[in-house]
């Protein structure tokens, strides 16, 4: 479908898709009538950027930003995913970002951070609920890990405490894990409380992802 575009002269068209304008610059009729028509990458991502009412980084904070719940209350079910549009993705882009920042791209567990020359972050950003379980992609739901830190939390064989200390399950049998372990024997957290780790969420991993 045809696009007003701010600033252009109200006769005047902008189209999404290349094949819905002829060489000449009339509209493709035929290209028109068809129900289903090919999107190219930069197309597709052209529409999607537009349907968003703000800039990017702006609405990245909307979308993932903290939640407004409390440490005492019960964290929301599945609201704050589905205000996340479309592309997972772009939903794992924004949710690795802040999490990432709010741990200051440092391990939680271990206290290592690793840069690249390129300046990426060995760091990764773990669900502490997960997705496949309508674990939200908020903050309070998020935790930096380093990769195979990371590896162990989503099997089972690390986890978090209600008082944030790390627990080692008993099938975890790699005695050189305990010396990467930070030295309190728990997470270190965020600056911003609000950024903690929710208990709801914490509990779940341990409940039901945690092998003791």
């Amino acid at each position: 479908m045809p696009f007003s575009v701010p600033g252009f002269q109200l006769d005047k068209k902008f189209y999404f898709e290349k094949s819905m304008v002829q060489s000449d610059g009339r509209m493709n009729s035929h290209t028109i009538q068809q129900q289903v028509r090919a999107l190219s990458n930069e197309e597709y991502k052209k529409i999607e950027r537009t349907g968003f009412r703000k800039n990017w980084s702006e609405e990245e904070e909307e979308l993932v930003g903290t939640p407004s719940y409390g440490f005492a209350e019960d964290p929301p079910e599945s609201v704050d995913r589905d205000r996340i549009l479309t592309s997972r993705t772009f939903r794992d882009r924004v949710f690795r970002q802040l999490v990432g920042k709010a741990y200051n791209m440092r391990c939680a567990m271990t206290g290592i951070s690793m840069q690249a020359p390129d300046g990426s972050c060995e760091i990764e950003c773990a669900h502490i609920r997960p997705v496949k379980h309508l674990g939200p992609d908020s903050i309070n739901n998020g935790i930096a890990l380093l990769q195979s830190i990371h590896w162990m939390f989503d099997n089972g064989l690390i986890s978090i405490g209600p008082d944030y200390e790390i627990l080692k399950s008993s099938r975890c049998n790699e005695p050189k894990i305990a010396g990467l372990i930070n030295e309190s024997g728990k997470i270190a957290l965020p600056k911003n409380s609000s950024h903690f780790p929710h208990p709801e969420f914490l509990r779940y991993h341990r409940e039901h992802i945690f092998l003791p």
